[in-house]
Parts: C-alpha cells; sequence; structure tokens
C-alpha cells in the first residue's frame, strides 16, 4: 500500500528503501498521505475489534460496568483488546489483526527513513545553499561595458 504513496523509491524484497531521487519529492506532502493512511489503519483495527468483541464482553473494557458508545483506540488499548478477542477465541480472524498491524508497522518505520531523509536533505540544502551564497553575483566584479548593457 505505501508504495503507492512514495513512487521515488526502490523497495527491496527485504524492506530495504532505496530514495531514488530525495528533492524530486514532496516529503512534506508524503508525511501527510502516510498519516492519514496510518489513521486509517488504527481506526480500521478499532473498528475491527469492536465489532469481534461479543455486546456482553463491551462494558468490561471500558473499566466500568457502563456501555461504551464507540470502540477504544485499537492503539492505546492493543493489549486490553487483543486479550478479550482471545479469551472470545478470536471471532475475527487473528490474522487480519497482524497484517493490519504489520502494515502500521511498515508505516511507522516509513515515517523513520522519513525523517532521516528529511534531515538529510536540509543538511545537503543548507550546504548548497552556502555554496550559492559564497559566489553570490554580488562577489562579481562588473566592468564598465558589462553594466553599459544593462
Amino acid at each position: 500500500m505505501f508504495s503507492s504513496l512514495f513512487p521515488l523509491a526502490h523497495v527491496t524484497s527485504d524492506n530495504q528503501v532505496t530514495l531514488i531521487h530525495p528533492n524530486g519529492v514532496d516529503l512534506r506532502d508524503y508525511e501527510k498521505k502516510l498519516d492519514r493512511q496510518l489513521d486509517v489503519y488504527w481506526a480500521r483495527l478499532s473498528q475491527l475489534a469492536w465489532s469481534a468483541i461479543p455486546e456482553n464482553e463491551r462494558p468490561s473494557l471500558g473499566g466500568s460496568k457502563c456501555d461504551l458508545e464507540e470502540p477504544p483506540p485499537y492503539r492505546d488499548h492493543r493489549k486490553l483488546l487483543r486479550g478479550v478477542l482471545a479469551q472470545c477465541g478470536w471471532p475475527h480472524p487473528q490474522e487480519d489483526f497482524n497484517l493490519l498491524e504489520n502494515e502500521i508497522t511498515l508505516g511507522i518505520n516509513f515515517k523513520k527513513y522519513l525523517k532521516a531523509v528529511k534531515k538529510e536533505v536540509e543538511r545537503t540544502s543548507s550546504r548548497t545553499r552556502r555554496d550559492v551564497q559564497s559566489s553570490s553575483l554580488s562577489d562579481y566584479q562588473w566592468s564598465d561595458e558589462g553594466r553599459q548593457g544593462m
């Protein structure tokens, strides 16, 4: 899924990412898309867990005996939700949860990689700006003949 968000990179079979041209990628836009996709996966996990937990087990998730109106965030209650699902015999296949968690882990790793790429691009571009500034046109010695044409 994430390869469609970041088309200027090559991902090997062992999930090594090689950025082809970092300046050719809108890193802010990619980060926003990545965050949105991670939010979708987290929400899907929450909804999947909620729909799989029998209604008679739901009140115990709130910490009190009150009925919960909406699913607790899977991100914050992973251990609790997986425990209840295991006690219920995994009403929805455990493999579905594992696959979504693996995609989230991959997305989180891409975010870490993105952070490193942004840092490197910033470092490289600031070095390039310094090089350009040190050889700016203001340092150029114009001849009188060259100025007459301006």
